[in-house]
């Protein structure tokens, strides 16, 4: 979803522009051109929609300012007539469209839309053309999309296998955190070495230690000399997912593993080394949790080091018809245009994971025809 500050001219355009934008903008709307720049000190945007008459700043002396402190900035104007002359009159501020009302605002929000489209899509060869073949191949046929959330991912996972150190990957369920993990770890210099996702919800709290740091015989009834997940990755990576699911005694037992590098395994004084990369992943607000005395804030400072969050699929709207066709493909069936609609209707609250589980639900309800409609679809 794009951040759009309009500085509208009546609240009837403003009403008309919601209902065409509502589900891929997020409108911040001022009717006083001079609120704009507190606006932009305060949000992050992606463009500004200018009514010349909004009330305020003279537009010439609004858009010297926008040219002076924010000069990256897309702008796009709305006038009331004139639109040719005015084109001159603001060609030095590089606006990125000029639109003239009465417009219709699906032809403005079709017009940014594929402004953007091509914008991300020159950006996204971008990215390509400076990554060798096999690493884009790997990419490409991994992460499905071609909008600028996709791309901006792309390059992190790029950026992140040059190095070894911690990553922290943090989205919602669903999102795909453990593809992005193993890209990683894929892409890096541990290619070669084992990748160890780990769920850490799924571990029992009183089993964790032993999981993690191995055991020695007789540390405890039937115990047995057992390597732990550290021992067992030496060379490696570890993907523990759920981070947040380790208790306090755990986490500072960690926090001594990442910064020495050695370990003992339960019931043992016998210290040993290992060298791993680790990429740990949480659908929870670790800040908050450190609030709440839940998550070590030391521990969160040394994980924290290349931190990405992935958006969630209602943020990267424009990449469901790629991903529905991908994840089809080997089905040999299509979908409808109804059905595609319906799919892109959705919130997705569970994400990728939700659209892959919906397209195979549609699939076996379509078992007798090659076309997947509305009707195949349910949520």
């Amino acid at each position: 979803m794009r951040t759009c500050i309009y500085s509208a001219y009546s609240k009837k355009d403003v009403e008309m522009l919601l209902s065409q934008t509502h589900d891929i903008w997020d409108l911040q709307v001022t009717y006083n051109s001079g609120a704009i720049f507190e606006f932009l000190e305060k949000i992050k945007c992606d463009f500004l929609l200018f009514d010349v008459e909004t009330g305020g700043m003279f537009p010439l002396e609004a858009l010297d300012k926008l040219k002076n402190y924010f000069p990256m900035l897309n702008v796009f104007l709305i006038v009331h007539g004139g639109a040719e002359i005015l084109k001159l009159q603001f060609s030095k501020y590089l606006i990125s469209g000029i639109f003239d009302l009465p417009q219709d605002f699906l032809f403005i929000k079709q017009y940014i839309e594929n402004f953007f489209s091509d914008k991300e899509s020159r950006k996204n060869q971008t990215v390509l053309m400076n990554m060798d073949k096999n690493t884009a191949d790997i990419i490409n046929s991994n992460i499905i999309g071609k909008s600028r959330a996709a791309a901006a991912l792309k390059e992190f996972i790029v950026k992140a296998s040059k190095n070894d150190f911690p990553v922290l990957l943090l989205g919602e369920t669903g999102c795909g955190k453990g593809l992005v993990a193993e890209l990683i770890h894929k892409l890096s210099a541990f290619k070669t070495k084992k990748f160890m996702p780990i769920n850490v919800g799924c571990i029992p709290e009183n089993l964790a230690e032993s999981f993690l740091f191995g055991t020695e015989k007789g540390s405890f009834t039937d115990a047995e000399t057992k390597d732990g997940i550290f021992a067992a990755a030496n060379g490696g990576t570890i993907f523990l997912d759920e981070m947040e699911s380790l208790s306090p005694a755990v986490q500072a037992k960690l926090l001594h593993v990442l910064e020495t590098k050695a370990f003992c395994p339960v019931g043992s004084m016998n210290i040993k080394k290992t060298d791993f990369r680790l990429i740990c992943a949480s659908n929870e607000n670790l800040r908050e949790l450190i609030k709440k005395k839940l998550f070590r804030r030391d521990l969160y400072y040394r994980l924290d080091v290349l931190r990405y969050e992935i958006p969630p699929l209602r943020k990267r709207k424009e990449d469901i018809a790629l991903l529905v066709n991908y994840y089809l493909k080997s089905t040999g069936k299509r979908i409808s245009p109804s059905a595609m609609e319906k799919l892109y209707l959705n919130n997705w609250h569970g994400n990728i994971r939700e659209l892959k589980n919906c397209l195979n639900r549609a699939c076996c309800k379509a078992s007798d025809t090659d076309i997947i409609t509305a009707l195949h679809i349910e949520f």
